[in-house]
């Protein structure tokens, strides 16, 4: 299956990372780029059409738009007959939330964190970007704790320039304010 496709690509793939009702996502290498990386394989063919004609689209473009130290970086986009769609991106180690759950960071470590956050934000900000679903989860750490990424885009909104927040509201339903689910 999936595993010989990318495999022909010259993609190595090892274990389960995590899975999701339409995504998973696996640690891979890949010869032409020295970093270890993820790919998140989703099921076009097990989403709502809304996500796959408007959510998936604009989160590939935002990600192609961005570079940024502390947002998640796509290396490669592939779209294939089976409706599987793999995007190749930098690997992480941990989210913010498992982080917390194993272990509290100290106090400078938790400043560090808000700090690359922060400057990520400001960095799609300035290029009137929202992020829109800012949540531990999407907050990807490595190991070393020398880099904090930003990540999960598809959500995210171009504006332009200014915000009219009833027309690009959206978020994570867990996170929301109750008069507002």
């Amino acid at each position: 299956g999936e595993e010989r496709l990318l495999n022909k690509l010259g993609y190595r793939l090892s274990q389960t990372l995590g899975e999701g009702s339409f995504s998973n996502a696996k640690a891979t290498t890949f010869n032409k780029y020295k970093c270890p990386l993820t790919v998140k394989v989703m099921d076009q063919q097990q989403m709502s059409p809304d996500i796959v004609q408007e959510f998936l689209p604009q989160e590939v473009s935002i990600m192609h738009k961005i570079w940024h130290p502390n947002t998640m970086h796509i290396f490669e986009v592939a779209e294939v007959c089976n409706g599987k769609l793999y995007i190749m991106m930098e690997a992480a180690d941990t989210d913010l939330l498992q982080m917390v759950q194993e272990t509290l960071p100290c106090v400078l470590e938790v400043w560090d964190i808000f700090v690359q956050v922060a400057r990520a934000v400001q960095y799609l900000h300035n290029r009137n970007l929202m992020h829109w679903d800012l949540k531990c989860e999407n907050v990807l750490l490595t190991t070393d704790g020398c880099w904090t990424k930003l990540s999960d885009f598809r959500f995210s909104k171009e504006t332009s320039g200014s915000l009219d927040v009833s027309n690009t509201f959206c978020m994570s339903a867990a996170y929301a304010a109750l008069e507002l689910v």
